[in-house]
């Protein structure tokens, strides 16, 4: 089973559509000569359109799979872990543009309007463009 810490549930409970999502998780990587060189990579996902009122997993073991980074002989500096055990605990803040074109960023001290993301200590990072994820739909009541 999935550790809990390796999935991200993204909910948009707007009545409008999101664009540039992206969130993700911070693995350990950077291997030199088959050793962790201890080091934070960043994997993102970017979902382009996020229909109103429905919501996402993001897997982390997926995404490290899509990502290209498990493959540790074609760039050991940049490659991280093998499984989802090694999600860093963390967080990679929750970015989107709203129906408005403003840019937004969700983190643990909340909602801040602004169009940059930051990577906390992360040595490296790749965005993944079009995660295989599915939508479910929420209920009406859940959406304002």
């Amino acid at each position: 089973m999935e550790s809990p810490r390796a999935v991200i549930t993204i909910a948009n409970r707007s009545l409008d559509p999101l664009t540039d999502v992206s969130s993700g998780f911070l693995y350990e990587g950077g291997y030199e000569e088959g050793e962790s060189l201890g080091w934070e990579v960043a994997v993102t996902a970017n979902i382009e359109s996020f229909p109103p009122c429905s919501e996402v997993a993001i897997h982390g073991q997926r995404l490290a799979e899509e990502s290209g980074y498990l493959q540790i002989d074609v760039m050991p500096e940049f490659s991280i872990a093998e499984t989802a055990s090694s999600i860093i605990p963390g967080e990679i803040p929750l970015a989107f543009t709203d129906a408005a074109g403003r840019s937004w960023m969700r983190s643990q001290e909340g909602l801040q309007e602004g169009d940059w993301i930051v990577l906390p200590g992360a040595g490296s990072g790749v965005e993944v463009q079009r995660p295989e994820v599915e939508f479910t739909s929420l209920s009406a009541a859940q959406c304002d």
